[in-house]
């Protein structure tokens, strides 16, 4: 019952990251927007950075409703980005490394094409830096 009250108001249990009256939910991995979810998986190859990048991500998302910024966020380092997901060594040798940019980019590009596909709200911004942005109507 309890459980129920709260996915209700747009909380999720198992993350209390999420907040109330948000349309789009992270759950462990899930992306939640009404109907529509996209999970990322640990198993699947490729996809144990996905889940990372976006654990990172959700906690410096922006999200606006509308024109009017309701959360800011912080925004984060190409360099900083990679070394934690461990694409580069660290963040110093990812200006040298062309291979861990052209990985970071398709990574994030990849992310962005299969939200755009499902019609979610959900993009990563890499303009001055890497945030998740949640724009809701």
């Amino acid at each position: 019952m309890c459980q129920k009250l709260r996915s209700e108001y747009g909380e999720s249990v198992g993350d209390s990251n999420n907040e109330v009256g948000a349309k789009v939910r992270f759950d462990g991995g899930v992306f939640r927007h009404g109907d529509v979810q996209h999970v990322f998986h640990k198993g699947d190859r490729g996809n144990a950075n996905r889940l990372a990048l976006m654990k990172i991500l959700w906690s410096n998302r922006r999200r606006t409703k509308g024109t009017t910024t309701v959360k800011a966020g912080e925004k984060m380092q190409r360099a900083h980005m990679a070394a934690r997901l461990n694409i580069a060594e660290d963040a110093s040798s990812f200006g040298r490394d062309a291979s861990a940019k052209r990985k970071l980019k398709n990574l994030i590009n990849g992310i962005n094409r299969e939200l755009k596909s499902k019609n979610m709200p959900v993009k990563i911004d890499t303009v001055g830096g890497i945030q998740l942005v949640v724009k809701e109507k």
